[in-house]
């Protein structure tokens, strides 16, 4: 009978075990989940270009719309939680344009009241000339990231991480409409159809922040925030009107700040919902060079300042493998 009993007490915590595994497979190995995102995004990418000298100064700043749907892939994987309820948490994530959404590009110049004169003749206070064109947009968007998870306390986890931010936005920019304002209305005011300008920008950013969550049985919600001292811009202007090229490297700071919740539909599926925003500034120097019309051969540099803001929604459906 007592062996009866033994064999009954060594079933019974195997059955234990295995269930307790069914219901925390991150007890017992890794988690590994694969999402498929969608996401809205809107904002605007921009570059500002400035110079002075004794004779005047010109301002010039490009706005490119950042507007439409992507789609991607994304996997998570999260080692077995130790002793002190901590685990690693290795995740990587990709999102691209599967359409070709048409924005507005902004083209804005501001001159100085010398600069007026020795050109029209005359002042004109405030802007002087701006167009608007039609933009085509493409998206690609990779980031990669680490967390040290910690639950300090049940339900509630808090993660320091480190990650690499990666995003390139082109445009097929055509059909442009300008004004001239004031005494630049004669001669500055027309429009051009076709394609007029090619244009990419691509950022990275090295970051470090902090990601927390709150979980109450099968839902989660999270916070999370960081910063890259360390963040970076290029982009190529291949202004078509005008035989330009224009190219920039440029250095500067980035940020994230973020929100969202996980609702679990099984033991293995969950959706999933996130609001974030994303914020480049960076500052360098723009090479200029001719390669046609009158001025071929003609280059130079000027200042430039480019930045982004991106806000961006995402819904995923999540499955545990």
């Amino acid at each position: 009978m007592s062996t009866i009993l033994r064999a009954a007490a060594i079933a019974a915590t195997l059955v234990s075990s295995v269930r307790a595994s069914a219901e925390d497979p991150s007890e017992s190995g890794w988690d590994v989940d694969l999402s498929v995102p969608v996401a809205l995004i809107t904002g605007d990418t921009t570059y500002r270009i400035h110079a002075s000298d004794s004779t005047g100064s010109i301002t010039s700043e490009l706005e490119f719309p950042l507007l439409g749907p992507l789609a991607g892939v994304r996997g998570q994987f999260a080692s077995p939680r130790d002793p002190s309820r901590r685990r690693w948490v290795l995740e990587a994530s990709g999102l691209m344009s599967f359409t070709g959404p048409v924005g507005t590009m902004k083209d804005s110049d501001w001159l100085s009241d010398s600069i007026d004169i020795a050109t029209v003749g005359a002042t004109n206070p405030g802007k002087d000339i701006y167009s608007e064109s039609k933009a085509e947009l493409r998206t690609l968007i990779f980031e990669g990231r680490v967390a040290w998870q910690h639950e300090p306390s049940p339900g509630f986890r808090v993660s320091p991480l480190a990650g690499v931010l990666y995003q390139r936005f082109k445009y097929d920019v055509r059909d442009v409409t300008q004004v001239g304002y004031g005494p630049y209305a004669a001669g500055f005011s027309g429009s051009a159809s076709g394609r007029v300008l090619a244009y990419e920008v691509s950022y990275r950013a090295p970051y470090a922040g902090v990601r927390g969550e709150l979980v109450r049985g099968g839902f989660s919600a999270t916070a999370e925030l960081w910063y890259s001292p360390f963040a970076s811009a290029t982009d190529r202007d291949d202004h078509m009107l005008r035989s330009k090229l224009s190219t920039t490297d440029a250095s500067g700071t980035a940020w994230e700040a973020g929100l969202g919740a996980k609702l679990a539909l099984g033991p293995s599926d969950a959706l999933q919902g996130q609001l974030f925003l994303v914020r480049f500034n960076a500052t360098g120097t723009q090479f200029q060079r001719f390669y046609g019309g009158p001025n071929v051969g003609q280059s130079g540099t000027i200042g430039s300042a480019i930045t982004s803001s991106r806000a961006t929604a995402l819904v995923a459906w999540t499955h545990r493998m």
